[in-house]
């Protein structure tokens, strides 16, 4: 899903750990959104605004954080919209 990898990986591990602290989720439940968010090809770059709109949309809705990002990332697919757009979205 990624061209290098290498270039995300470490502030994607930092900002998942750092979220899970924030809102209470799991690290493996993070990952998993971070997961559902770039196979929806969400550009790396603007993936981790997403997972924490997501993480935010669990919390409120009752959800896991995958689910949400799925579906907030569906949307945005949907609907032409670029990653910035997510919280809307959520």
């Amino acid at each position: 899903m990624l061209d290098r990898p290498s270039q995300h990986m470490k502030e994607f591990s930092e900002s998942i750990v750092s979220m899970s602290v924030k809102f209470g989720k799991g690290t493996d439940e993070l990952a998993k959104g971070l997961y559902n968010i770039l196979s929806a090809t969400v550009d790396a770059s603007m993936a981790l605004e997403v997972l924490e709109v997501s993480a935010k949309a669990a919390v409120a809705g009752l959800t896991d954080t995958a689910t949400a990002a799925q579906i907030i990332s569906g949307v945005l697919n949907a609907y032409g919209k670029s990653a910035e757009h997510a919280g809307d979205v959520s």
